[in-house]
């Protein structure tokens, strides 16, 4: 079980250089903040949904560099000199930070639920339990895509393009995308209604929509019902999952097929 020590090495890492206590410290405080201000004028889902980009954004930062910056600075050849695979290294760089970052969550959840409570009492529990949850599939299938993207590339700087592109990506191009691509599919020019629904399949498939998908679909106090498979909670679970398991995947692959 060779990939659980480099999932051991990978939590306490942070932990011994006190990149975790600083990490903690910026959490609790944003979101301490950002709940002592909106509290009392936000429903408790609305103050909860708020949070995906901060726990992405975390996710991706603490992540990127995991891989790539211990393969450009020669490091992980020492690592590999051990009986470490370079899959070990990278499903066990993914579990470590993903153990990390269910932390992380929790304790913001935490702190958002203790100023909650100070402020105006406890939130309802069901609606605490699945946020609890859904945060925490989203910043690891977050940590995912950034260790197989820093496995996939040979320096920190490509990984920190391709991952910050992506966190751009997701909070404010992702829903552009297939206007742009039925715009030029349609000669340069404006497609005439009615749109198409792979349209609005393919923008459920951006990871924070899953997200928002999710919640609205389990917290009782939304109101939300929808017959169409993309808008229910399994589909949002599986866009999850997906963007947890494929860029590890074809990180690790590129990565078993290049050299050091």
């Amino acid at each position: 079980m060779s990939w659980l020590v480099v999932a051991k090495r990978t939590i306490l890492d942070p932990v011994r250089s006190r990149h975790l206590w600083v990490t903690l410290a910026l959490v609790g405080l944003v979101l301490g903040l950002l709940t002592h201000l909106m509290t009392g004028r936000y429903a408790s889902e609305v103050l909860f949904t708020s949070f995906a980009p901060l726990f992405v954004l975390i996710a991706i930062a603490r992540s990127y560099q995991t891989i790539s910056s211990r393969r450009q600075s020669g490091s992980l050849r020492v690592v590999l000199s051990y009986p470490h695979s370079r899959k070990d290294v990278v499903l066990g760089t993914a579990l470590g930070r993903s153990i990390l970052m269910a932390g992380v969550v929790s304790f913001g959840l935490i702190v958002t639920v203790g100023v909650q409570f100070i402020n105006t009492g406890l939130p309802d529990s069901k609606l605490v339990l699945y946020t609890w949850g859904i945060a925490v599939l989203l910043a690891v299938s977050m940590t995912g895509l950034a260790v197989g993207i820093s496995s996939s590339v040979r320096t920190t700087n490509r990984s920190v393009l391709l991952s910050f592109t992506a966190f751009l990506l997701f909070f404010g191009f992702w829903q552009q995308l297939p206007g742009v691509i039925r715009y030029v599919l349609n000669g340069l020019s404006k497609p005439a209604p009615p749109r198409p629904e792979w349209v609005d399949v393919f923008v459920a498939l951006n990871p924070i929509q899953a997200y928002n998908t999710i919640l609205s679909a389990l917290v009782p106090a939304i109101d939300w019902s929808s017959n169409l498979y993309y808008e229910t909670a399994w589909f949002g679970v599986l866009v999850l999952l997906g963007w947890l398991l494929l860029p590890l995947l074809i990180g690790l692959w590129r990565f078993e097929r290049s050299d050091l």
